[in-house]
């Protein structure tokens, strides 16, 4: 089973419902609590997250970027899903998941770290500069 956990761009209607697809899905809020969920660093999740098998599924296109944040997906060889922006509905965001089911799980088993943009068309390799890392 494909595990997914989500960061918090990623709302908990949105990972009910990836749940109800039969994906194995974790939130910060899960693995940190609600009020530390809120807190904890992105280097930390996506470190702990990666490490225990999780593809990263967020919205928050800027950790590819944040020089340390891309510093973690690249030495915790991270898989994160992202969406290109956070401005599309809850229903078009689980429609992407649906409508792509067969690209994340054939994504999924390539070693990481990479990042793919769910687009309404297709899964797209985003480039992620590991080399000056």
């Amino acid at each position: 089973m494909l595990k997914l956990f989500c960061d918090r761009s990623i709302s908990w209607r949105i990972a009910t419902a990836v749940r109800e697809l039969g994906f194995e899905v974790q939130t910060l809020a899960e693995r940190y609590g609600e009020q530390q969920g809120q807190l904890v660093a992105d280097v930390r999740w996506i470190a702990e997250a990666a490490r225990d098998g999780y593809v990263l599924l967020g919205a928050d296109g800027r950790i590819r970027r944040n020089p340390a944040e891309r510093r973690m997906l690249c030495l915790s060889a991270a898989r994160y899903l992202v969406y290109p922006n956070n401005n599309i509905s809850t229903v078009e965001k689980l429609a992407r998941i649906q409508d792509h089911r067969a690209a994340i799980e054939a994504a999924a088993e390539i070693p990481g770290p990479w990042v793919r943009h769910l687009t309404a068309r297709e899964l797209t390799p985003v480039v992620l500069d590991c080399d000056s890392v």
